[in-house]
């Protein structure tokens, strides 16, 4: 039987707190995109994206596994963070005051773009839109690892197992 409930960001930030080794979830997320200067949109556009992700995961691990299934040998080595620490035992991120959810993609379920709560098509936004880059670190990968860091208060729904929870 699902288990729906909803919770507001503290009880987020504790729920994730409690993620122990691998855990895979389905977010939703509301974010705003990276533009290219002279957008028109500025801060009026909106992506509502669903993902499955997998949290709690490490991400030299994940690397080397890619690695040795496109037959190299697994040596990868990963950097240091470049902002934000991660809270030890957690996939939890704090910067500066915000915490985020670090998680690995493991695929997207889709995604619509709301200007003003008005749903436009994808076509009318794409040229705005900054390209998006792959990680110098993975250059020498087919499928690269897409790790991402998902700032709580732009989660709007997880489910993890049997739980769907609603964040207000």
């Amino acid at each position: 039987m699902v288990v729906r409930k909803t919770i507001n960001q503290t009880e987020l930030l504790e729920m994730l707190r409690g993620i122990k080794g691998n855990t895979f979830a389905t977010i939703t997320t509301e974010t705003e995109p990276a533009q290219k200067k002279g957008s028109p949109f500025k801060t009026d556009l909106r992506k509502v994206a669903r993902v499955n992700v997998c949290a709690g995961f490490h991400y030299s691990n994940a690397v080397n596994n890619q690695e040795k299934r496109e037959g190299m040998d697994g040596t990868f080595l990963a950097h240091p963070r470049v902002w934000g620490v991660r809270i030890a035992g957690t996939p939890i991120v704090e910067n500066k005051g915000s915490f985020y959810l670090e998680a690995k993609i493991e695929r997207s379920m889709g995604h619509i773009y709301r200007v003003q709560n008005r749903r436009v098509i994808k076509s009318e936004v794409t040229p705005f839109l900054r390209d998006a880059v792959k990680p110098a670190t993975q250059s020498h990968l087919e499928k690269i690892v897409i790790l991402r860091d998902y700032k709580l208060e732009n989660i709007k729904r997880i489910r993890m197992g049997k739980n769907v929870v609603n964040v207000v």
